[in-house]
């Protein structure tokens, strides 16, 4: 349980009192905050919540204090608005920047920004940190490939930022030259495998590390352990709820000292954990590593199975170069995974047996990277397979 500090109190009161989906929320739910000492005694707020409202009609702040307005989709699909103070703002920036710092970012860095500039929050953030560390930014954005080349052949970038499975095909096209000068790649949009990781690094022959952000929330990149993101906890709370006997769920957060939007409890939709150890990195910040969205979960044989991690548990095993899952439902019920490789059969199996409890049947057949990529899980009628 998380019990409300003078500090939290102070956020919650002004959020009931200034938030209107929070007010509103806690007057439907008969929340009296003088009686309410631990955080878990407060409800849920989701996007679809948010989604009530006009975007004016839900700011805590004057629309003219408004500095940025952004969109998302978020876990609706709906587009939807986000707004920010100078402050709040300022506060996403310095948290990305410190993790760039703690990876190494330096003036002397030439950063290649290869996300399209549209009204979506990711496509602002990243190259504004990079400007505060003192980076000459290049904001490309979406462009041919061949544009691309010419670009990267021409300013000579240090660093990469954009979409993993796009990085990697242009390292085909990319001279050996102008990829021994990346030192670092950044990858943001979808989650980062270890088989895709490893691609990466191989093809480019430096780190490769993940973004993540809830434009609501926060932006973080891995630190140079690569396992989990960082948040401060004097900033940002992070509960995990409906947890499996592992102590993953889904991941929710409180903002603290947020002006424009001060959301409490907002449940992200995301599916991770919170890692309480210290990092070896020396960072002090609390971690939480984030496995994908929650809607990526299936029911395998009456076993809720997330995709993203039976992927980890594949690429993990060696010798595998690229396989498919397929969930066959109908009278011959059946979990199938398909590979490529040279592996211990009976190993694999019964890594996936003791993780998440169902076993596969494994066929080994020759797949394709791209198509394990797109389409790596598939559920299907056993009549149409």
């Amino acid at each position: 349980m998380i019990k409300i500090t003078e500090n939290l109190r102070s956020t919650l009161k002004y959020a009931y009192e200034n938030f209107k989906p929070v007010r509103e929320k806690y007057i439907e739910n008969n929340i009296d905050l003088n009686n309410v000492n631990y955080l878990e005694e407060l409800p849920l707020i989701s996007k679809e919540d948010l989604n009530k409202y006009e975007f004016y009609e839900m700011l805590a702040v004057k629309a003219e204090t408004v500095s940025r307005i952004f969109t998302t989709t978020g876990t609706s699909g709906r587009m939807s608005m986000i707004g920010l103070t100078k402050q709040d703002w300022k506060n996403h920036v310095e948290s990305l920047k410190q993790s760039l710092i703690r990876l190494g970012a330096c003036k002397e860095d030439i950063y290649y920004d290869m996300i399209p500039r549209t009204t979506m929050f990711a496509a602002y953030v990243g190259y504004t940190a990079w400007e505060d560390i003192g980076a000459a930014v290049i904001t490309a954005g979406l462009l041919p490939v061949e544009t691309h080349i010419k670009l990267i052949a021409n300013f000579k970038p240090t660093v990469l930022f954009g979409i993993a499975s796009f990085i990697l095909s242009l390292s085909e096209k990319l001279s050996k030259q102008d990829k021994n000068r990346v030192n670092k790649i950044i990858v943001v949009g979808e989650v980062l495998d270890e088989f895709t990781r490893n691609k990466l690094e191989s093809a480019y022959g430096c780190q490769v590390y993940s973004g993540y952000g809830i434009s609501e929330v926060m932006t973080a990149n891995e630190c140079k352990e690569k396992n989990g993101f960082h948040v401060k906890s004097n900033e940002i709370i992070t509960e995990v709820i409906d947890k499996d006997e592992k102590g993953y769920g889904e991941l929710v957060y409180t903002c603290i000292g947020r002006e424009a939007m001060p959301l409490i409890r907002f449940r992200s939709g995301d599916y991770g954990r919170v890692i309480e150890e210290k990092c070896p990195c020396g960072c002090e910040d609390y971690r939480i590593q984030v496995f994908g969205r929650k809607d990526s979960m299936v029911n395998i044989k009456g076993k809720l199975v997330d995709i993203n991690y039976l992927k980890s548990l594949i690429i993990k095993e060696k010798g595998i170069i690229s396989a498919k899952a397929f969930y066959i439902k109908g009278e011959k019920t059946e979990f199938i995974i398909k590979y490529d490789g040279n592996i211990d059969e009976s190993k694999l199996a019964r890594n996936i047996k003791i993780e998440l409890g169902v076993t596969p049947k494994l066929q080994k057949e020759c797949i394709n990277y791209c198509q394990w990529k797109d389409k790596f899980f598939q559920v299907i009628n056993d009549n149409n397979y």
